[in-house]
């Protein structure tokens, strides 16, 4: 920082929060910032040359271990092609590529995967954790959407559960790869351009039906893991 601060704001984009740092005075007064980060993640940082007066950011403290989501999970596709997979019903979360066979293999585009559980014993506050994604994700708990998760970590803090049955559900979109693939693999002529030639990395004539599978939807494992909210980490 170029001048010390008195204040720092953090601001995480994907969610909407916000809050003042935890702070500490470093080497030549300036501020050594406490920052909260799992890989992928990123923050917004704002200094302040005046001590600002706002809520303080909250830092997550794990209590305890993190437990696994057990139960029956549904899935459902509900847009995309070159046709809908028919539903499924699992006792764990996988990729569609997988569950859906060769249906699930060709598809892309979206699926809902639904479960419904029991609060833990104990917590009040909670890392949802999704583990594997393919490859962006949407979640609702108890009819309310949560904010999208677009990249790693695939994870949401929840605050309220229900001690019965809260309905979790976690609408997957995977990337076009394997609805390409399977398209060459048929020979079906979906290039239309009219004022360019498709050629692969090589600059060679591009052909996707060879390529190997993308893991599709929500492959988990799926977890909660109780926290303490904090002023200040470890405390």
């Amino acid at each position: 920082l170029a001048k010390p601060a008195e204040s720092v704001v953090l601001m995480d984009a994907m969610t909407g929060r916000a809050g003042l740092a935890a702070i500490k005075k470093g080497g030549h007064g300036y501020p050594r910032i406490y920052l909260q980060l799992q890989p992928g993640e990123s923050m917004l940082l704002r200094t302040f040359n005046q001590k600002m007066d706002a809520p303080a950011w909250q830092y997550a403290v794990n209590d305890g271990e993190a437990l696994p989501l057990t139960g029956t999970w549904h899935v459902k596709f509900i847009e995309g092609g070159p046709e809908l997979p028919a539903d499924i019903i699992t006792d764990h979360p996988a990729s569609w590529t997988t569950l859906g066979r060769e249906a699930g293999q060709k598809f892309g585009g979206t699926a809902r995967y639904q479960l419904i559980f029991d609060a833990p014993s104990v917590g009040d506050h909670f890392w949802l954790d999704l583990g594997k994604v393919g490859q962006s994700a949407r979640v609702r708990l108890n009819g309310r959407e949560l904010p999208p998760l677009l990249l790693a970590p695939y994870r949401e803090r929840i605050d309220a559960l229900q001690p019965k049955g809260n309905v979790l559900e976690v609408d997957v979109t995977n990337v076009s790869a394997n609805r390409i693939r399977d398209l060459d693999r048929r020979g079906v002529k979906w290039r239309i351009f009219k004022d360019i030639n498709l050629v692969n990395v090589n600059y060679k004539a591009f052909d996707a039906s060879n390529w190997p599978l993308t893991e599709s939807g929500l492959i988990g494992p799926v977890t909660l893991q109780a926290i303490r909210l904090s002023e200040m980490p470890g405390e």
